[in-house]
């Protein structure tokens, strides 16, 4: 329930375990939310019977019977920002608990960002315990980032410095690596990379224990129905495959992503589709040439899990045949302002009739085709050739049509 005031929440459930012993139990919620302009108010109180079960929780496990928590957020001008939070609960076996934590944080600069945190939390029993955070990151160029870190707490203290660099796009190389000064010091490095066909891992560990180093490589063989043998880095999800005929050199997009192009065969193999979900694939046009076209635009598939989608983007070139019709045993006025229509393989490609009998007709694929022309007083048939090859525009002269005593 949302208004000018503030949302309010409300849900209940109810579940029965057979596990071992039959067990019923219900839990239920009530929350409160405001936002608006720089502050957020935020309040939740749960409820939990003793043997409320859930897939993570069984009827033998601890739980928190009621709890309460309040949160609030201010924000001061454009890079601060402060929030609070206490909550309180009555645990089913560990007894009664509290815990409250204030978080700061700070944009220093334009790549430089700030965070405190600090927490206290209230056992059963008297036991307290503090921690407190800090951590100051910078955004370098070129999506690298640095970062330096310490935590406090009544047991132990630790710094620790890292870098970071990601795999930006679907292939190329990342890294990580970290060194933690502490009572027992250990750092972490690893190393990423992959392409079309491999992905490859190198990680370096070392801490008390000692260092340990893994390298790993993998990668996927996929072969389809129709469209082939494939070779690619590892499939987590769905692929598929698109192909452009006869088009080398288009660019696929996988959810408005570039992620490829077609090969010499006009095919792209395409690893990264999510399972049953629905991904958006195209292919750019621009990348045809100014007289090809692709009939279909944009197609949304939803693989199963590892499997796959064929998709054929039929390309046809853009070919406007000219001529003017010459009837033989009709007056041109027969079939002027008419229209001539060809018939190829089941397709009709149509152009109206000039006055002098000129034509157009698009996209008609090479060949000498049969075609009639048909006005509101005449009617004649003849063959139009389209050369093979020929120009975007192509001229084809004169085109003599016969008059037939009958329009069938």
């Amino acid at each position: 329930l949302a208004g000018m005031a503030g949302q309010l929440e409300l849900a209940s459930a109810v579940s029965i375990d057979r596990q071992q012993t039959l067990a019923r139990g219900a839990a239920g919620l009530a929350g409160y939310s405001y936002n608006r302009g720089r502050v957020s108010l935020r309040f939740v109180l749960k409820a939990t019977s003793p043997t409320y079960t859930t897939m993570s929780l069984g009827p033998e496990s601890d739980r928190d019977l009621v709890e309460q928590s309040t949160s609030v957020g201010i924000s001061i001008g454009r890079s601060t920002n402060v929030s609070a939070q206490i909550g309180f609960a009555r645990s089913r076996d560990a007894g009664d608990h509290a815990r409250g934590s204030v978080v700061f944080n700070q944009q220093i600069a334009k790549t430089v960002f700030g965070q405190v945190i600090a927490s206290r939390d209230d056992r059963h029993f008297g036991i307290n315990a503090y921690e407190a955070f800090a951590t100051l990151s910078v955004q370098l160029p070129d999506n690298h980032t640095a970062s330096l870190s310490g935590f406090v707490s009544g047991s132990h203290a630790e710094s620790t410095v890292s870098v970071n660099h990601p795999i930006i796009g679907r292939t190329g190389v990342g890294y990580q690596g970290s060194a933690t000064l502490a009572a027992q010091p250990r750092a972490t490095a690893t190393l990423q990379g992959q392409n079309r066909y491999v992905r490859a891992d190198a990680s370096y560990f070392y801490d008390r224990q000692g260092s340990h180093t893994l390298v790993d490589a993998s990668g996927s063989v996929v072969w389809m129905k129709d469209a082939g043998l494939f070779f690619s880095r590892p499939i987590y999800g769905s692929f598929a495959v698109v192909e452009v005929p006869k088009s080398q050199g288009v660019t696929g997009y996988l959810n408005n992503q570039p992620v490829g192009r077609t090969n010499a065969d006009g095919v792209l193999f395409i690893p990264d589709l999510q399972a049953y979900y629905g991904n958006r694939v195209h292919v750019d046009t621009a990348d045809l040439p100014d007289d090809w076209q692709v009939d279909d635009g944009e197609v949304l598939v939803a693989p199963p899990p590892h499997g796959g989608a064929r998709l054929v983007f039929e390309s046809r070139r853009l070919r406007a045949v000219r001529g003017r019709l010459i009837p033989r045993g009709l007056e041109l006025e027969g079939i002027r302002y008419g229209e001539l229509s060809v018939r190829v393989r089941g397709q009709t490609y149509t152009s109206p009739i000039g006055h002098n009998g000129e034509f157009e007709l698009e996209g008609m694929p090479s060949g000498d085709w049969p075609a009639e022309a048909r006005g509101e007083t005449g009617y004649c048939t003849c063959r139009v050739p389209v050369p093979v090859d020929g120009k975007p525009i192509e001229w084809i002269g004169v085109v003599e049509c016969a008059a037939q005593e009958a329009s069938p």
